[in-house]
Order: C-alpha cells, then sequence, then structure tokens
C-alpha cells in the first residue's frame, strides 16, 4: 500500500490573488532600488575578524559597464557592509589575512548573494609546507618557482579542480615557503619560471616532483588547517623536458593565438606556448614537457569573436612530438531570455526579485560522446540584463544542459525551449524544440532564441535523513531524490530534484514545481569528486528512467502544493 505523505494546508504559505492584469515580470520600485549586502569574517572560534579586505564582485553579465567590484574591510568586530548595491547576483572574496584563508571550494558550486543578505564567513588557518629545492649536486637551486597542486580534499576525496595555488620562488638557500593551504592532500614541484618575459637557467626543464620523482611516481603530502609540514625537500632531476610543436592555422591579422597543453590525467593546465613570428610563421613550441598524455588547444579572442581549434590528443613517450596542426574555428555561442509568466497567483515574499538577479549556468554533459575532451573553454555563469536577455560565448563543441539558478524560493522553472526547426515543405508549423534535455553544440553554431520560462509559486521541502534499522549509519554521501508521480513528467528533467544530505542528515529541496512525487534516498558514487557539482541524475535519459522507477518502487508519495514550504521530514535511508 502506497505510503502516502499528505501535506495540510497549515504548512502552506499564505497565497494573495492579485489583478490578473498585474505584470509580474517587471521590476517594482523596491527592486528598482539600491540596497545593501552586509555580513561578518570570523575566525573558526566565531571571534570576528578586524581589518580583512572583502571584494563584492557583481556576476557576469557580457555587457561593458554592467556593474563595478565594491572594496571595503571589516570593522574591529569583522562586520561589513556593501552600501548602494544594485539588485543583481554577487560574489564575495575575503582575501588572505593574518595566516587565515578563504575555506575550499565545494561541489554545491559558486555561490551567490543579493542585496538583503547578511552573509557570515567563516575563515580557516591556512596550512604551510616548506622545504628545500638542490640541484642533482645538491647546490641550492636559486630562482626555482614551487608550486603544490591539490590532488584530494582533508576527506581523502579526489580534487580535479585547478587549485591555481600561488606559486613561490626559492631564495639564495634555495629554501621555499608555500603558505595559505586549504586543507587537502598536495603534490609539490620545483620548475622553471612560466614567464615569457624574464629568463631562467632551468628552461626547457621538466619539473621535479618531491622528493625527486615525475608525476606519475610523486610523493603525496597531507597539510591540516593551521599545520606546518617541514623538510618537503626536492632534489631537482636536471632531466631536459620534451618539445610538443607544431602550427597554428585559420589566423586572422586581429587574433593573437596562444596555445595551451592539458594533462589528460589531472584534467589541468601544465604549459603554453605563444606563437612564433619569423619564418615559421605561426607556429608554436611547449618546452619541457614530460613523458604522458595530452591535449593541445589553440584559443583566440578579440572584442567581437573568440576563435578555438578542435584539442589535439598527443602521448609524449621519450621524444618530443612535433607536425600538430591546429585549426582556429569560430566558438559557439547561446542567447536567450528569461521571461517569467504573467499569474494571478504569486508568494507572499518580504520584497520583489528582479530578473537580474537570476544566474544562467551552462553545464558540459560529460557522458556524451561529443563532450570526451578534457578541455572545458572558459565557460562562466550569466546573469541576465534588465530586459531578462542573455548571452553566453566562447563555448566549445559538445553536449551542453542550461541550469539557472534562481534568486528566490517562490519561483522555478517552468521549460527552456529554443525557436522551432520547419521545414520548408512542412504543412503545419513545428512546435519548439525542447532545451532542458540538452543541446548538441557545433564549432562555431549560433543558437538564439532561447526562451527560460519561469513561474511563480514553487514549494520546498526540507528535512533529515535517518539510517535504518536504528543503530547503522547513513553512507558518507547520500542524495534525496524527487520524481515526478504524473507519467505525462516523466521524461522532462526540469520535473526531478535532487540535493545533498549534509553530513547531520539534513537536506533541503528548494525551487520545485507544484505536483505528486515520489521521494527516495540513494548512496551517491564513491568516485565522485567533491569540488565540482555532479549532474543531476535526472540529465541522463536511461538514468533517468531507473531513478523513477526506483522511487515509485520506494512508495513514499508527496504532494507539494503552490507556495507550499515543507519542513521537518523525516527520512528513513534503508541500504
Amino acid at each position: 500500500m502506497t505510503n502516502r505523505y499528505s501535506l495540510s494546508t497549515s504548512c502552506a504559505v499564505l497565497l494573495f490573488l492579485l489583478f490578473s492584469s498585474w505584470r509580474f515580470d517587471s521590476l517594482t520600485a523596491d527592486a528598482q532600488q539600491t540596497g545593501v549586502i552586509a555580513g561578518r569574517v570570523v575566525a573558526e572560534d566565531g571571534g570576528g575578524m578586524s581589518n580583512v579586505m572583502v571584494d563584492l564582485y557583481p556576476a557576469n553579465t557580457n555587457q561593458r559597464n554592467a556593474g563595478r567590484r565594491f572594496t571595503t574591510s571589516t570593522d574591529e568586530d569583522g562586520n561589513f557592509n556593501f552600501m548602494g548595491v544594485s539588485p543583481r547576483a554577487y560574489s564575495i572574496y575575503v582575501q588572505e589575512a593574518k595566516g587565515y584563508v578563504s575555506p575550499p571550494a565545494t561541489a554545491s558550486g559558486s555561490i551567490y548573494y543579493r542585496i538583503g543578505d547578511n552573509v557570515v564567513i567563516t575563515m580557516i588557518r591556512g596550512g604551510v609546507i616548506t622545504g628545500r629545492v638542490t640541484t642533482a649536486e645538491g647546490e641550492p637551486m636559486v630562482g626555482a618557482q614551487v608550486s603544490a597542486t591539490k590532488v584530494r580534499d582533508s576527506e581523502g576525496v579526489p580534487f580535479r579542480r585547478q587549485s591555481f595555488t600561488r606559486p613561490r620562488m626559492t631564495d639564495d638557500r634555495g629554501i621555499y615557503r608555500l603558505y595559505g593551504l586549504t586543507p587537502g592532500t598536495y603534490v609539490v614541484d620545483a620548475r622553471s619560471l612560466l614567464s615569457t618575459q624574464r629568463i631562467s637557467p632551468y628552461d626547457g626543464f621538466m619539473p621535479t616532483f618531491h622528493p625527486s620523482s615525475t608525476r606519475d611516481t610523486a610523493a603525496e603530502v597531507s597539510v591540516a588547517s593551521g599545520s606546518e609540514v617541514a623538510g618537503i625537500d626536492i632534489r631537482y632531476r636536471g632531466d631536459r623536458g620534451h618539445i610538443v610543436s607544431g602550427a597554428v592555422t585559420g589566423v586572422g591579422e586581429a587574433f593573437q593565438p596562444y596555445v595551451m597543453l592539458i594533462s589528460v590525467a589531472t584534467a589541468s593546465y601544465v604549459g603554453h606556448g605563444g606563437i612564433r613570428s619569423g619564418e615559421a610563421a605561426n607556429s608554436f613550441a611547449i618546452h619541457g614537457v614530460s613523458d604522458g598524455e595530452y591535449e593541445v588547444v589553440a584559443e583566440c579572442r578579440n572584442e567581437a569573436e573568440t576563435l578555438a581549434s578542435t584539442p589535439r590528443r598527443v602521448t609524449v613517450r621519450g621524444a618530443d612530438v612535433g607536425g600538430i596542426e591546429l585549426k582556429l574555428s569560430p566558438m559557439a555561442s547561446i542567447a536567450g531570455k528569461i521571461v517569467v509568466e504573467n499569474q494571478s497567483n504569486v508568494c507572499e515574499t518580504k520584497r520583489k526579485f528582479s530578473i537580474e538577479e537570476a544566474i544562467i549556468s551552462l553545464r558540459r554533459d560529460e557522458k556524451s560522446s561529443d563532450s570526451r575532451t578534457v578541455y572545458q573553454g572558459y565557460l562562466t555563469d550569466i546573469a541576465p540584463d534588465d530586459k531578462g536577455e542573455f548571452a553566453i560565448r566562447r563555448i566549445p563543441p559538445g553536449r551542453y544542459f542550461i541550469e539557472p539558478r534562481l534568486p528566490t524560493e517562490n519561483w522555478y522553472v517552468k521549460s527552456i525551449s529554443a525557436p522551432p526547426i520547419t521545414a520548408a515543405n512542412a504543412r503545419k508549423p513545428a512546435s519548439a524544440t525542447d532545451i532542458a534535455r540538452g543541446v548538441a553544440l557545433k564549432t562555431g553554431e549560433k543558437l538564439g532564441g532561447l526562451t527560460v520560462t519561469i513561474a511563480s509559486g514553487a514549494a520546498s521541502l526540507s528535512g533529515k535523513l535517518v539510517a535504518a534499522p536504528e543503530g547503522t549509519r547513513l553512507p558518507s554521501r547520500v542524495r534525496v531524490h524527487l520524481a515526478p508521480a504524473d507519467a505525462a513528467d516523466a521524461g522532462d528533467p526540469l520535473r526531478y530534484a535532487e540535493a545533498i544530505v549534509r553530513p547531520n542528515g539534513v537536506f533541503a529541496l528548494n525551487n520545485i514545481a507544484p505536483g505528486k512525487y515520489w521521494l527516495i534516498a540513494r548512496a551517491a558514487p564513491d568516485d565522485e569528486t567533491s569540488d565540482r557539482p555532479a549532474a543531476p541524475i535526472a540529465w541522463d535519459a536511461s538514468e533517468r528512467a531507473k531513478l523513477r522507477r526506483e522511487s515509485e518502487a520506494s512508495k513514499v508519495e508527496i504532494e507539494l502544493k503552490p507556495c507550499q514550504r515543507v519542513s521537518d521530514l523525516i527520512v528513513k535511508f534503508a541500504r
């Protein structure tokens, strides 16, 4: 028998009936006014940190002068205020100070703030790695660049995001000190300077990893918050690196291309080479390359356009690799608009939100055959303008999903569509293309007219997951999923929702379309990385169908009414 969880009307937020002529997607007087984003920077013990620099960055809109950066410092109690902030999405960056650093990135993705938010940012003590770099003869290696690359987080989960730890130079004794490191496991290497403006005696040599190894045999170093790990010495091998070279074609006079080398094993940037002029016009050479598998890609841009080559996979094994041809072509783009439906029923809210406060993310489908390359381009989150219009540029070929991030829990994404493609001999107009299921983009393809339709009346659901039987433990990573009970919505990824369960068992699902759902909790894969969000299960057609079958079998049915806020729901998880 179905265990039907019925939600009483007492849980629902009051609905306000508005005149049907009222434009819900128009900006109200309050939304047009500037506001305040306030907060406090604290240490791990909760004490306020004074004189810490805090930066507020507006989300990218691809428009010049669309927003400005705010900078301030905390007072003696750690408080900060940004005044005169326009309604839109912002990110906050707290600069390293007094041995404290911002906490590491999580799989939740970028965090955005909006006017009226009051933020508490907890800084953690940074770790330190220090040691000495010597030549093969045991002499101090002066002026070498030493870097630490994170390979696992503090829980031992693989970390594949490029960490961009600031490199440090060795002094006249060959000593280096890397500080401001977030907790985790690192590999440490010494190499020549990456700058093309300075000359290093070690140019053309491969990096040497601690203790005196190549990357595949490097010793790992664990760093805890506030700890200093000393004696991480590196005896420089002095192995002459290999050269990866070739030529770039399709270069216009208005462009100055550059070539990147990306490790296939770590998905990280490892080197670059500029275009050389002269007899070998448009040729490039990347020096000091270790054995391994790489992708080589060229990219260039001006104010109007970005060009990129198809990534070329190369394998370096004990010799130089030459003759690589990289042909530049225009990158793909997506342009569209967010539309908020006119509705008579909207949820109660303290203030009205504007379209500019939404965020559009473009997520690559890692499982598709079109996306097997490591090269990801430089996709960034985009905020729409005051008309709801947005444009995403510099998109490499592949399959992608549009992921709107809404500023209020009262909205949900109703549909994502593109203009219909109608054949010349068609008897009737074709229907709009459903982009919610993903879209494949070819080199230089420009997809326009995308419409993201937002509706009001979203519901939310929160609660706690407990292990069953009592006394057992939950898996280390668990997700709670909602699947639509209505068969007509079974194929629509927008009618599914999922959320990671926190270590204390608490979960929250927001921006849910009203309707009937089945609820299920599932353990997350063991190989899932912790530094970037996993793709939702519903994006994969076969996994989506499997999830819905399992959810139906769980026999936990939930009906969510418009604007309903369900809290304190207890969900049992049995292995």
